[in-house]
C-alpha cells in the first residue's frame, strides 16, 4: 500500500512532458526569432554593400517569417538599379520570395513574380520580360558558392507598348556548381546550361525558326565574390590568368547543326582570346534566310571554299570542320578574318 507521501510526488511527474514541449517550444521560438533577425540584417548588410558599387535594391514592402521551421524573406514591389555610363539600367518586378530551412541556413530558394520591367536608356528602349515560373536555388555564403541554379519555364520578352514577343523560349536552365576536387582558395566551377524551343524574332528572318542548345564548361580563375563593378571583375578575372574552357557546345536549329569545343578568355588589354574548335553541318538551310539571298550567296561561295579543305561529318551528315580563333579582339573564321571586339575592361 503506497503512503500518503508518495503518490502526490508521483502525480507531478504526469506533467512532466507537457513542461517539456512547453520549454523546447519557448527555445525554438527564442531561436526563430533570433535567425530571423540575423537574416534581416544579412539582407540589408547586402544591400549596403551592392549600394557602394552602384547597385541598388529597394522593396516597397519588406517582410520576415516562416515561422516555425522557415526563414522566409518577402520583397514585394522591388526595384533594382544598376549604374551604367550611359545612364541606370533599372529593373522592376512584382515580387520576389527567399526561402531558407532553419536547420538548413546554407540552402536559398528564391522565386520571382512577374512580370518585371527592364528600362535600358543606352537602348532607349524599355522591355517587359514574363514567364510562367522562375525559380533559383543557392547553397553556400555570399562569398563562398558552393551551387547556384537557375530554371525559367516559358520565359519571354517583348518591347513595352507591345504585345509581340523578341524573344522567347519554352525553358532556359543554369547551372553552376563548385568542383569539390579543386583548391579553397582557388575554386574551379563546373558550368551547365539548356535552352528549349527558343526563338529570336529580332532577326525576322528567324522568327518561325526555333532552336534547341546546350553547353557545359569549366571556369577557372573566379576567386572572389565580393561585390564589385562588372569591369573591375573581369579585370581581375584577367589577372588571375581566367579561362572558360567550353567542353561541349551544341545548337540545333532546323537541320542545322554546330558543336563548338575549346576555351576563351581575355587579353591584358581586355579583349578576346582563345580557340573554339567547330563543327557546322546544314548550314545553307540557315544562311540564305539569315543574310538574305545577296550576301548569302556571298557567304555560301565563302563556306563552300572553306568546306573543301575541312571535309568532315556530323551525327552522319556532311559537315565542316573550321577553327574559331579570338586573337586580342580580332575574329577569324579559319584563315579569314569575320569581325573584330572591342575590349571588355
Amino acid at each position: 500500500m503506497n503512503s500518503p507521501a508518495t503518490a502526490p510526488r508521483s502525480s507531478r511527474w504526469v506533467y512532466a512532458p507537457l513542461v517539456a514541449i512547453i520549454l523546447l517550444a519557448i527555445g525554438w521560438t527564442a531561436v526563430w526569432f533570433y535567425a530571423a533577425s540575423r537574416a534581416e540584417d544579412v539582407v540589408t548588410a547586402w544591400i549596403e554593400r551592392e549600394a557602394r558599387d552602384g547597385r541598388t535594391y529597394s522593396c516597397d514592402e519588406r517582410q520576415v517569417g516562416g515561422y516555425p521551421f522557415r526563414i522566409e524573406v518577402r520583397c514585394t514591389g522591388l526595384t533594382a538599379q544598376f549604374r551604367d555610363p550611359s545612364g541606370p539600367v533599372i529593373l522592376k518586378t512584382k515580387q520576389l520570395t527567399a526561402v531558407a530551412q532553419i536547420y538548413q541556413p546554407d540552402l536559398i530558394i528564391a522565386e520571382a513574380t512577374g512580370p518585371m520591367s527592364v528600362n535600358l536608356p543606352a537602348a532607349d528602349v524599355d522591355y517587359v520580360a514574363e514567364w510562367r515560373l522562375l525559380q533559383a536555388s543557392v547553397r553556400g555564403r555570399p562569398r563562398d558558392l558552393h551551387r547556384l541554379s537557375i530554371v525559367v519555364d516559358a520565359p519571354t520578352v517583348r518591347v513595352a507598348q507591345s504585345d509581340t514577343p523578341v524573344a522567347r523560349a519554352a525553358r532556359l536552365e543554369a547551372h553552376v556548381r563548385r568542383n569539390t576536387e579543386s583548391p579553397v582558395d582557388k575554386p574551379v566551377f563546373d558550368l551547365a546550361g539548356r535552352t528549349a524551343e527558343a526563338i529570336v524574332a529580332l532577326v525576322p528572318a528567324l522568327a518561325e525558326r526555333p532552336f534547341n542548345a546546350e553547353a557545359t564548361g569549366v571556369l577557372r580563375g573566379l576567386h572572389d565574390f565580393s561585390a564589385r563593378p562588372f569591369r573591375q571583375r573581369l579585370r581581375d578575372w584577367q589577372a588571375q590568368d581566367g579561362r572558360l574552357d567550353v567542353t561541349n557546345f551544341r545548337l540545333v536549329q532546323g537541320d542545322a547543326i554546330a558543336v563548338a569545343k575549346g576555351e576563351i578568355g581575355l587579353s591584358a588589354q581586355g579583349r578576346l582570346d582563345g580557340r573554339m574548335n567547330l563543327t557546322l553541318a546544314g548550314l545553307d538551310d540557315v544562311i540564305g534566310p539569315l543574310l538574305g539571298n545577296e550576301n548569302g550567296s556571298r557567304t555560301r561561295g565563302l563556306l563552300s571554299g572553306l568546306n573543301l579543305l575541312s571535309r568532315a561529318e556530323l551525327e552522319g551528315k556532311r559537315a565542316m570542320a573550321l577553327p574559331l580563333i579570338f586573337r586580342d579582339g580580332r575574329v577569324f573564321l579559319g584563315p579569314v578574318p569575320v569581325a573584330q571586339t572591342g575590349p571588355l575592361f
